[in-house]
């Protein structure tokens, strides 16, 4: 006989505290500089073909802390007036793992000023629940042996695949970012199968608005402030950070983090520099606010950008148009 068995508040305690708090998307102190890791329509927005690595470790020192990798590459296809992008994830946080792999088709709206770009994300996603890092009140685990006394909980490593999509929309100019996405739009649900038994797992909807402002200082430093506002049923969080930019050689910054009005999870420094025109890598700690302060040693956060520009301005003498002049 077959029994169908959500994960409950019991089982996520097992999956250690990023599970406690609902956060199934996954947190990147830098979002301000990988947008489209968030929002796919910001894919091919850059007139620029774009990769991104993005490494982060999440409140290193704590057992069973969230790591995750995300890389995406994408590009304009000006002579179609949409926009293509590959986007791979990897979250692992205490026993549960979700890797997802997806493609963006943007649309592209040019004006003088302004860049509109809407479109969606659709893909696969793996969940692997590893049942031997879980831990149950009842359980017998004397002499390296993993027994549950649950026949709902595996021993081992169990997945299950299914469909993903997302969904955004971005209108942005040189100085102005606007966006709102939605991501997970299906609902995921995912069934492992335990012995006679069916274990439920539901990725929750998640919404995300966020706005940014760049304004020169001068004319060697310019400053960027953003925002980011994102939304999981019941759960709301708010990020807002500033980038002080020399040039096109570094940036600083600082950032601050809040789970909602009444609490408070981090705040960030941020440092990068352009080790090429196109080639640049940002770093970012968070330090801990939240009752988690104690347990762990803050987060760090790695992200290697690569933007070779489509758009190249004619600059006389520069360019040999035929063999003879």
């Amino acid at each position: 006989m077959i029994f169908r068995k959500p994960i409950t508040g019991a089982v996520l305690f097992c999956l250690l505290s990023p599970l406690l708090h609902a956060q199934q998307t996954m947190q990147y102190s830098q979002f301000m500089l990988n947008p489209a890791a968030y929002n796919t329509g910001y894919t091919g927005t850059e007139d620029a073909l774009s990769a991104s690595f993005q490494y982060r470790t999440q409140w290193t020192g704590l057992p069973g802390h969230p790591v995750l990798q995300e890389f995406n590459v994408n590009t304009p296809l000006s002579w179609a007036g949409w926009a293509a992008g590959i986007f791979v994830n990897n979250e692992t946080a205490g026993a549960l793992r979700n890797t997802e792999a997806e493609l963006a088709l943007n649309r592209l709206s040019r004006a003088k000023k302004f860049t509109l770009g809407y479109g969606l994300r659709f893909g696969l996603m793996q969940v692997a629940l590893d049942g031997d890092k879980l831990r149950a009140p009842d359980g017998d685990y004397s002499n390296g042996q993993i027994n549950h006394n649950d026949g709902f909980l595996p021993v081992s490593t169990v997945s299950a695949l299914v469909p993903d999509a997302s969904a955004g929309v971005v209108l942005r100019s040189k100085r102005i970012q606007i966006g709102l996405a939605a991501n997970h739009v299906t609902g995921l649900k995912a069934a492992f199968k335990v012995e006679n038994n069916i274990l439920d797992y539901t990725l929750s909807r998640s919404y995300v608005a966020n706005a940014s402002y760049l304004f020169p200082v001068g004319r060697k430093l310019s400053l960027r402030f953003s925002g980011l506002v994102k939304y999981e049923t019941p759960l709301w969080q708010t990020e807002w950070n500033g980038l002080l930019y020399y040039k096109k050689l570094f940036w600083v910054g600082l950032g601050y983090r809040g789970h909602d009005t009444n609490s408070q999870d981090a705040v960030s420094g941020y440092a990068g520099i352009h080790l090429t025109p196109e080639l640049s890598i940002g770093y970012s700690y968070d330090y801990t606010l939240s009752a988690l302060q104690t347990a762990n040693n803050g987060s760090h956060e790695v992200l290697l950008s690569y933007r070779l520009s489509l758009t190249r301005p004619y600059k006389p003498g520069k360019f040999i148009f035929t063999p003879r002049f």
